[in-house]
């Protein structure tokens, strides 16, 4: 039988948790991200106790800790994620954006995260002297 793939339409994120034990006495949470759209998917495992996953959790669950509904996204979010995911390391960034969000609120902390995140993007581009979408 000829299956046809379902288009994607709309961007969302999405998430799951799992615990992974470190040793005896230490369990380690991850939280699992997909970004997903008609020209994104891009996953992100990262620890609990992160910036970026208290920011994602602020910015698109409401601070809800346990929902892991999907959400649906602009193309600007979707886009301003993926360049997050691809430089998680980038942790005085991920701390100045979570300290505008907890200061200033969610909608000026989604703005600034996007407008950060463009610059962070753009300062690629003139280091490496590339950069692909």
């Amino acid at each position: 039988m000829n299956q046809k793939l379902e288009k994607i339409d709309s961007y969302a994120i999405s998430r799951y948790h799992s615990v992974e034990r470190f040793n005896h006495d230490v369990l380690i949470h991850y939280m699992h991200y997909r970004v997903s759209g008609p020209d994104v998917d891009y996953y992100l495992d990262i620890p609990c106790r992160s910036n970026i996953h208290k920011i994602l959790t602020s910015l698109f669950w409401n601070n809800n800790w346990n929902n892991e509904d999907k959400q649906s996204l602009t193309k600007d979010e979707a886009y301003a994620l993926k360049h997050m995911f691809l430089n998680r390391k980038d942790y005085n960034l991920w701390k100045k954006i979570k300290e505008t969000l907890y200061e200033k609120g969610i909608e000026e902390g989604k703005k600034f995260m996007i407008n950060q995140v463009k610059v962070l993007t753009l300062g690629k581009i003139l280091n490496e002297g590339h950069f692909s979408f």
